[in-house]
């Protein structure tokens, strides 16, 4: 009896210590399972960090080129914060790297890559603010910034190489553990079913984690290479038509079997317009052209996602049942376009999902390359046209006659000028103020502008004097076309506070090509000779440049 009970007692024993060695086992499958799960998130996180840095220091070379174009310090603020978040960023991800990742990059020589390239951009802002645009440029075109952010790119890559390669490991390592953890759970005895449940639960959720990971690796190297690569086109984009181009063509390796459209507004700001498409049924997203109150993602300042089940509803949408994302496209406060993605998917409805973030992410990349759009269109339309008028300057003219001569001679077409002056304009200006004669010079331009054929060009060349050239204009249409806008202006009437200002009258002078001379400059003179001789006949006239013209001068 005694016998049996010893033995019962070790039977009980021996259970006791199966099922605390199966505890234990279990216990630390487990706690090996959490210690794989936090090793790949914080491979997650070091690839986060170093999508972040690649994309700060992108914004600092965009700040930068900013500076180079414009002059203007208001990219500085930018450049500084960029380098300042990307150097933060650089130690973070740094100091939470394990020392076993320096088999796949250079800590040291991705550091220094750093320091020197912000140090070659430093000299780039000074060299612009201290010698001027074409210093700095020169400066740029030696390709040591490509060399240096080509560089920082093959160390970045490493990194991400060895995130990789430990995330694939963990994997390994985990279906491992998970075959020799299985078996134990399945022989566990009844009174252990609920640990065994909960454990298994825990463990398909770390697997679903191990296998989803390396395809989330995938998928973001993939959506950070876009990124970079739809940045470096856009700076090198010469026009409106080429950067939508390079945003379509990347967008659409970034937001996938998604319908999407961007709108920018047009010179009024009244209106959004559709410049860019991408992904199947775009055509039934969104109107082409809308005012900014139908969206409520332009009126908040913030995404705006639609669906019947959330209340109000962007009214520029075609279908109000289906699911769409709208992102304002914003750069330094100000709004400059709109980016629509639909989906007739039920995860739409998800909006804080990854459509989202990608869809913020592009916005905020495309902003930038709109707002150095404008600026720069800005800078060129300045720089060939007279800031009062919007006429053509004499630089443009200088470019244009060279090319209309030419074209002329090669076709052996004719070319007219005409030399244009506002009769008695001080009058203007003594009489009623410089604000009145400012008016009175806009409203002419206009009037000739909108006399004109589409091939004219009318430019002002100082003060009153305006020039309009007329390609394959012979002496007689010239005279005509001078006359006509001569009769025009005198029937012009302006506004001006709560009266009218005098009738305004324009004196002409005509010379052409290849009749009177062959070179442009003798041609205006010329034409200034007629002029001269119109207003001496009393103004408001026309008058060809005649040999007694010269005498007359």
């Amino acid at each position: 009896m005694v016998r049996g009970f010893l033995e019962g007692q070790r039977w009980r024993y021996a259970q006791v210590a199966v099922v605390c060695v199966m505890f234990a086992l279990l216990l630390g499958g487990g706690l090996y399972l959490a210690s794989i799960g936090k090793r790949l998130q914080a491979n997650a996180d070091i690839d986060h960090m170093a999508q972040k840095f690649m994309i700060a220091m992108l914004d600092g070379e965009t700040a930068v080129r900013g500076y180079v174009v414009t002059g203007s310090p208001v990219f500085l603020d930018p450049y500084k914060y960029s380098f300042s978040h990307a150097n933060t960023l650089l130690q973070d991800m740094l100091g939470t790297m394990p020392a076993r990742f320096t088999r796949d990059f250079n800590r040291e020589k991705l550091t220094v890559l750093v320091a020197e390239r912000q140090e070659s951009l430093a000299r780039t802002i000074e060299l612009r603010r201290d010698r001027g645009y074409e210093a700095a440029r020169d400066y740029v075109a030696g390709f040591q910034g490509k060399l240096q952010m080509d560089g920082i790119r093959q160390q970045v890559t490493g990194i991400q190489m060895a995130v990789d390669k430990e995330s694939v490991r963990l994997n390994r390592q985990l279906t491992f553990s998970l075959t020799f953890i299985a078996p134990l759970i399945a022989i566990l005895t009844l009174t252990m079913l609920a640990l065994a449940s909960i454990q298994i639960r825990t463990m398909r959720g770390t697997m679903q984690i191990a296998r989803t990971a390396e395809g989330e690796a995938a998928r973001r190297n993939a959506q950070l290479a876009a990124l970079s690569d739809m940045a470096d086109e856009l700076h090198a984009a010469s026009d409106r038509s080429e950067t939508y181009r390079v945003i379509q063509h990347h967008g659409a390796r970034l937001l996938t079997d998604l319908p999407v459209a961007l709108f920018v507004y047009n010179h009024s700001r009244d209106q959004l317009r559709r410049v860019a498409t991408w992904g199947d049924g775009v055509d039934g997203l969104s109107t082409e052209n809308f005012p900014p109150s139908d969206c409520w993602a332009i009126r908040k300042g913030k995404a705006q996602l639609n669906h019947a089940d959330r209340g109000v509803q962007c009214t520029h949408l075609v279908d109000k049942d289906a699911a769409a994302l709208c992102v304002p496209i914003t750069a330094r406060g100000q709004t400059v376009g709109l980016l629509c993605v639909g989906d007739a998917a039920v995860h739409m409805v998800d909006g804080d999902g990854e459509i989202r973030r990608i869809a913020v992410t592009l916005s905020e990349q495309v902003a930038l390359a709109l707002v150095n759009l404008d600026l720069r269109e800005r800078l060129e339309n300045q720089a060939l046209r007279d800031t009062l008028t919007n006429l053509y300057n004499r630089r443009y003219l200088e470019e244009a006659s060279e090319r209309e001569l030419n074209r002329a001679e090669r076709l052996g077409t004719s070319l007219g000028i005409l030399a244009i002056d506002i009769d008695h304009f001080k009058r203007f200006n003594d009489q009623h103020g410089h604000a009145a004669g400012d008016e009175v010079l806009k409203r002419v331009a206009a009037h000739l502008v909108d006399g004109s054929r589409a091939t004219d060009l009318v430019c002002r060349m100082g003060g009153e004097e305006l020039l309009i050239m007329l390609p394959d204009t012979d002496l007689d249409g010239a005279v005509e076309i001078a006359d006509k806008l001569r009769s025009s202006i005198s029937h012009l009437r302006i506004r001006w506070h709560s009266g009218e200002l005098p009738p305004v009258t324009i004196s002409i002078g005509v010379a052409t090509y290849p009749e009177h001379a062959r070179k442009f400059s003798v041609l205006q003179s010329l034409a200034d000779e007629a002029l001269y001789q119109a207003k001496q006949e009393g103004r408001n006239c026309v008058r060809v440049w005649r040999e007694k013209a010269r005498v007359a001068g």
